[in-house]
């Protein structure tokens, strides 16, 4: 099921950079599936071997297997497909933002990667968009905005 029939909205900055604000966003549709944008925390051990229990602390928080699968569209110039991939060619670092149903948005400096996902036979054709967060000046690595605040990226 594609994610826009839960309501989930993905856009790409149109212009490279970390310029803000951002007045231009490339709308991402047809995505098959999408990671967690919040992640659990890793886990530190902090028994000894002559303990009887293991324990664990929580470590940093994670960003990491931030993959789009996303249906395939079209290599022409105006093709989504054909958008990340000329970014992903061109090493280029753009603007993530991911909309929730409640306007909640999650949004982040990311470089972007994009492989074929093997055909199947009778199978919908799919690629990958894998997205690398970035440090930024703006605040946090990934930024939430909740829907009474406003986005770093709107200026």
């Amino acid at each position: 099921m594609p994610m826009i029939d839960i309501g989930i909205k993905v856009f790409v900055a149109a212009d490279a950079g970390a310029a803000v604000p951002v007045t231009d966003w490339k709308r991402i549709e047809n995505i098959v599936s999408m990671p967690a944008m919040i992640q659990p925390s890793s886990k530190i051990a902090t028994d000894f071997i002559g303990d009887e229990f293991t324990s664990e602390i929580l470590g940093k928080r994670a960003l990491t297997a931030l993959d789009f699968v996303i249906a395939y569209d079209t290599g022409d110039t105006d093709g989504t497909y054909r958008f990340l991939a000329d970014a992903s060619d061109n090493d280029e670092q753009r603007w993530l933002r991911v909309e929730y149903p409640d306007g909640t948005l999650f949004e982040m400096l990311v470089e972007t990667e994009v492989s074929l996902v093997a055909p199947v036979p009778s199978g919908e054709i799919d690629y990958t968009l894998s997205v690398t967060p970035q440090r930024h000046t703006l605040g946090d690595l990934i930024m939430v905005t909740y829907p009474d605040g406003t986005s770093p990226l709107d200026g």
